[in-house]
């Protein structure tokens, strides 16, 4: 188990693995891009919209992590065994009816959903292909985050980053196999996907067991009803919190396809990069996450702000970082993806945004990371609920009437922009 930082060496020992655990979690969705897109174009723009909705789903049901990790790092830190092994029931019981629910909805209601993203008649049955597949593994998909967060949350960081480490080596691996070796169809990276979530899965469930004790976790009589109502209800916060953001992924999603495949590619490469850096940077944001919600329940006001301070140093630093990388290896990086002329002519337009706005993207996370540890929940609803509404929907309205992909990007720019001014504030107040 690591110990709690008492020095900037010791934060940064534990948010490097946190920031490599956070890298991988979008690794594989990056490499199984590369892999179709370097295949054919149309696999790209159907596997674009498969993952976009799967991802808007896990997206909407993130709470389960950021409670999760929250909830346990604070009785953990209180050193109460049989709170630990409450809640651990609590997050398994909600991660599994999440899993199951979700996947039974989104199969059912699958056309309404292809309707409402947009998948033209000639994406159809690639993304049907792709998606059937995928679903068969979402419930473990969700069981594998809620178990990352139960060992997050117990201090068990380096764990959570060897076992992400061996999921995404096992989806790169099997889905090159598939696509390359095998020449099989889109599906066969679903197929990679799954494997790797199971394995993870169990692998991740059997170390918590073994930290905890298998036998009281399998007690039911530790499993608390006032735990249980308690999670829900923060759960719920999040959740609206989590669906304001998601549909603002929906809907650039939604309207790139709606402006033909050339845009749908070049905004699905452009998302994979700007979500490649945000997951990097939201290893820190866990790190906040883990010691705000730590320190504040045991009073510890000048251990909190030191923790902050340092969790923004640490982000300002990788924020630039990405925009130093960004800038210099453009024309490398595209290259991995996609080399259409006409999709590199449009990549060329809107990298700038991209390049520009990691530093602002960067503090953004680290002020939802210190919010998540405060419980600061409804505050988080609110503010999401207004960016969503006053800030975002007026540009998602013009790239539609413009036909312009750059009015969207500017949009979700600004969304950081203003979830990193308004959210500060409150961090203010908190510190």
């Amino acid at each position: 188990m690591e110990k709690d930082p008492n020095s900037r060496g010791d934060l940064l020992k534990l948010t490097v693995p946190l920031i490599i655990g956070s890298l991988l979690e979008p690794i594989a969705s990056v490499i199984d891009n590369a892999f179709v897109g370097n295949i054919r174009t149309e696999w790209l723009g159907a596997l674009a919209f498969g993952t976009m909705i799967l991802s808007s789903v896990a997206w909407v049901f993130n709470f389960i992590i950021h409670v999760t990790t929250e909830s346990i790092s604070k009785v953990f830190g209180q050193g109460s065994q049989k709170d630990v092994v409450g809640l651990t029931q609590v997050s398994l019981l909600i991660a599994l009816i999440i899993g199951l629910l979700s996947a039974a909805l989104m199969y059912f209601f699958h056309q309404s959903l292809f309707s409402l993203i947009g998948v033209s008649a000639e994406l159809q049955t690639i993304t049907e292909s792709y998606f059937f597949t995928r679903l068969l593994g979402h419930p473990f998909t969700v069981l594998f985050l809620s178990c990352l967060s139960l060992l997050r949350g117990t201090s068990k960081i380096k764990a959570s980053m060897l076992i992400l480490l061996f999921s995404t080596v096992l989806n790169s691996g099997l889905n090159y196999l598939f696509l390359f070796k095998l020449g099989l169809g889109p599906e066969y990276a679903a197929w990679g996907t799954n494997i790797a979530m199971l394995f993870g899965f169990v692998l991740a469930l059997s170390i918590h067991f073994h930290s905890i004790g298998i036998k009281n976790i399998l007690n039911a009589r530790s499993f608390d009803v006032v735990d249980f109502v308690q999670f829900s209800s923060k759960s719920l916060n999040l959740f609206i919190r989590s669906f304001c953001l998601t549909t603002m992924f929906f809907l650039s999603t939604r309207i790139a396809g709606s402006l033909g495949v050339v845009d749908l590619a070049a905004h699905q490469i452009l998302l994979q990069f700007w979500l490649f850096s945000s997951f990097f940077i939201d290893g820190v944001a866990i790190v906040a996450n883990i010691f705000v919600s730590r320190w504040i329940n045991l009073g510890e006001t000048k251990k909190l702000r030191w923790a902050v301070r340092e969790c923004f140093y640490q982000g300002g630093f990788f924020g630039l970082m990405f925009t130093a990388v960004y800038y210099t290896y453009d024309l490398w990086l595209w290259d991995k993806f996609t080399k259409d002329k006409v999709v590199l002519d449009l990549l060329s337009k809107l990298w700038p945004l991209i390049v520009w706005s990691q530093l602002l993207n960067a503090l953004a996370f680290i002020v939802d990371g210190v919010l998540f540890g405060a419980g600061a929940y409804t505050f988080l609803r609110n503010m999401m609920l207004f960016i969503l509404i006053f800030i975002f929907l007026p540009f998602a309205y013009c790239a539609t009437a413009f036909s312009d992909l750059t009015y969207l990007w500017g949009g979700l720019i600004v969304v950081s922009a203003a979830r990193l001014l308004i959210g500060a504030y409150r961090v203010n107040k908190i510190t």
